[in-house]
């Protein structure tokens, strides 16, 4: 295991919400930290504070931001409701795969802000920076 400053594409993909493949790709990029050692079978490893730098200059890679829902985790709710508390059109939210499993067409609240939090970021065409 790496040193808590250091951090690995696998270990940066579990901390920021995004899929190995994308933090991998991420580390090609000619504007991303220089490894700061490489880790036993070759593994690179970069420093966090880094990273985190990086992730400050390309806000919309690090996926979307989080949303504050009021409510208890476990009240249960429609999309539609869950659309309206987050202040999004009710097709932004329904186009989203991978949804938790819902009971009569309700969600669990506390599922449904752990999955809006997870869905795919806004990509990387408009990120020019």
């Amino acid at each position: 295991m790496a040193a808590p400053e250091l951090e690995t594409a696998r270990d940066l993909a579990a901390r920021v919400g995004r899929s190995i493949r994308t933090t991998r790709t991420w580390t090609l990029r000619d504007d991303f930290p220089t490894a700061a050692q490489t880790g036993p079978r070759g593994v690179l490893l970069y420093r966090r504070a880094d990273v985190d730098a990086w992730l400050a200059e390309h806000p919309r890679l690090a996926g979307p931001p989080p949303v504050s829902v009021d409510g208890d985790d476990d009240e249960w709710v429609t999309l539609n409701a869950f659309a309206e508390r987050i202040g999004k059109a009710s097709g932004t939210v329904y186009q989203y795969s991978g949804r938790p499993p819902a009971v009569e067409n309700r969600y669990r609240l506390g599922d449904l802000r752990a999955w809006w939090a997870s869905r795919p970021g806004q990509g990387t065409r408009t990120d020019k920076a």
